[in-house]
């Protein structure tokens, strides 16, 4: 993520030295595969439930200053990393399934990001959403490595 999108460092707490930066970065890691496999469980046992977890994923979002913009760069980097680090290649049919699978979590939590509530300093890190191609997907940015 760090290395397409310099800016989010920020967001994990760059500034506040390095223990604090990977601590959120692990954090962030454990969540997130936390949430994938809370939306299948509640898919299941509680779906009248979802909306309430995403109002608090969007709202926790904005307290630590993510902007929607974000979200595509985060989705470029699962892409890339599922794709180098998988055991067995992942074909074009389970990159496009992790695709939806991630776009879908992101745009419901983007849903929920009210902007007057992000604590965003820096405006030039704000860019424009395409929300329907973010639900379709990990989002339009790629990774050129």
């Amino acid at each position: 993520l760090f290395e397409i999108h310099e800016p989010s460092k920020k967001v994990f707490g760059i500034d506040e030295g390095p223990r604090v930066f990977e601590a959120r970065c692990q954090a962030h890691a454990k969540s997130l595969v936390l949430l994938v496999d809370g939306v299948f469980q509640m898919l299941t046992n509680c779906p009248e439930q979802m909306d309430q977890v995403f109002q608090q994923l969007g709202a926790k979002h904005a307290q630590a200053g993510v902007h929607p913009g974000l979200f595509p760069h985060m989705g470029a980097a699962i892409a890339h990393t599922l794709q180098t680090f998988m055991e067995e290649e992942l074909n074009e049919d389970e990159v496009m399934a992790w695709g939806q699978v991630y776009g879908a979590l992101a745009f419901e939590i983007c849903q929920h990001i009210h902007m007057d509530e992000v604590d965003d300093d820096d405006d030039d890190d704000e860019e424009d959403v395409d929300m329907e191609g973010l639900s379709q997907g990990m989002g339009a940015v790629s990774i050129d490595q």
